[in-house]
This record gives C-alpha cells, structure tokens and sequence, in this order.
C-alpha cells in the first residue's frame, strides 16, 4: 500500500447505532488500488459512502450498527476522496 501525498477529505462515521436515509439517488462501485473510485457524473459532489452493496427499500436506505460509513467528496473531475478500502464494494448515496 502506499502512502498518501496528504491526508484524505473523507470522513469516517463513528457511530454505533442503526439509522434510516433517505438519498435522492444511489450508485455502487467498486474501490482502486488508493482505495477510490472515479465517476465524472458525481464531480464536485458530496456524498455518504456504505462499504458493502446496499438496497433501497421504498426510497429508504438501512445502515445498521456494524456498517462502515464515510461522508467523501468528488473532485471537480469525479474523482472520490479516499476511504482507504482497495478493492471493496461501496454503495453511494448521494443527498
């Protein structure tokens, strides 16, 4: 794994409990090697980042206890700010 040039804008959620969102859309992805994802149609965005693939039910997003969960940002050229996971399925959830 290599190290960063300088420390990610993605911040990971401490939380412990379940909660319920409601995203006005959602993609999925999966992580690069720096443990990003690039996508043109969300750049400048912020978004909520899921590990794992997640479904919406009625509009509605679950994200339970054990979930690891990132607010990240996209660069104006749609790249996603890190979450340090290479490889791994995400699901986006964009407000």
């Amino acid at each position: 794994m290599t190290t960063p040039n300088r420390p990610s804008a993605s911040q990971k959620w401490p939380h412990t409990c379940s909660m319920k969102l409601t995203p006005s859309h959602i993609e999925s992805g999966i992580t690069n090697m720096r443990g990003s994802l690039y996508n043109i149609t969300l750049a400048g965005k912020k978004a909520t980042v899921i590990l794992g693939k997640k479904k919406s039910v009625g509009g509605i997003v679950t994200i339970g206890p054990d979930d690891q969960v990132w607010t990240v940002v996209f660069s104006g050229r749609g790249l996603m700010s890190s979450i340090g996971v290479q490889g791994a399925e995400i699901t986006i959830l964009i407000e």
